[in-house]
């Protein structure tokens, strides 16, 4: 199991710096966060940028925007798909449902599906759809829609662990039920606390640092060795979880993050590292002063 930070980690970087961090931290490899204007610039940028750190972009995320209009999520993944048969080394491709799967704009980005597995064809490269944020309207069905439409495409997952978390959904059994079709893991921690706005939520709650929130992200990681799962897992993180973002900071964390990735996959090891415990003890300790 190979463990890559995302570039949309540390997404106020230049590519080149978040390049340089990553692999600074050790990791295995990258997971490159697409946007509207880095699908507009050729691939050889980016393939530039594998060799010159000897780091390999394992996993691509479809285009996101803030604001989707009309098509765009169709047009994004269609464009996403082109993008990522042109870089030699990605094996899945993250990608976001829409919100309403019965809804017109759905019918589009149906069809669009299509045409990237068509583009996708013959490279390699799998198709996994992200669990989402969920409100608490459509809470109780979605894990059930999104297991319907991964089984009726003949997709594979990605599961998010922060957004499983805040879904209330038990991470392990999730994480069990997923793992025929898991192709990827977006891990992160969860914060306590909601704002209401999913995208302020994305940024103070959820992505957080391993240890910094109460997912039981090493028990997560345990069930995956013992299931012997092949697949990639990739730290997403808010770039509001770094703090000040020093690059001293940045570097330690991430540094810290991936070690304890390895730890939890490593088969001789059955307890968090000392990073993980204090952060434990600290959220103990807080939990017994407010008391």
């Amino acid at each position: 199991m190979r463990v890559l930070v995302s570039t949309g980690s540390l997404g106020w970087l230049p590519l080149p710096s978040c390049f340089a961090l990553i692999r600074a931290a050790q990791a295995d490899g990258v997971e490159l966060m697409l946007t509207p204007r880095l699908l507009r610039r050729p691939a050889t940028m980016v393939r530039e940028l594998e060799t010159r750190f000897s780091l390999p972009i394992i996993a691509v995320h479809a285009a996101l925007r803030l604001w989707p209009r009309g098509n765009a999520l169709a047009e994004d993944l269609v464009a996403s798909a082109r993008f990522s048969t042109m870089l030699p080394n990605v094996k899945v491709l993250v990608l976001h449902p829409p919100d309403d799967l019965r809804s017109s704009l759905a019918q589009r980005w149906y069809q669009a599906l299509d045409q990237a597995r068509f583009i996708l064809e013959g490279h390699g490269i799998q198709l996994a759809a992200e669990n989402l944020p969920v409100t608490p309207e459509n809470r109780p069905l979605a894990r059930e829609r999104l297991m319907r439409l991964v089984e009726e495409w003949d997709l594979r997952y990605t599961l998010d662990t922060a957004h499983a978390g805040s879904a209330q959904w038990d991470l392990v059994q999730t994480a069990e039920l997923f793992l025929p079709r898991l192709a990827h893991v977006h891990l992160s921690d969860l914060r306590p606390g909601h704002s209401g706005s999913i995208l302020i939520d994305s940024l103070i709650y959820h992505h957080q640092l391993p240890g910094k929130g109460r997912l039981p992200l090493y028990e997560l990681l345990q069930t995956l060795r013992n299931h012997r799962y092949q697949g990639t897992l990739s730290l997403e993180l808010s770039p509001l979880a770094f703090g000040f973002p020093r690059r001293t900071r940045i570097h330690e964390a991430l540094a810290q993050a991936i070690a304890f990735c390895r730890s939890g996959i490593a088969p001789s090891l059955t307890s968090p590292p000392s990073t993980h415990q204090s952060h434990q003890r600290d959220r103990q300790s807080g939990q017994s002063d407010t008391r």
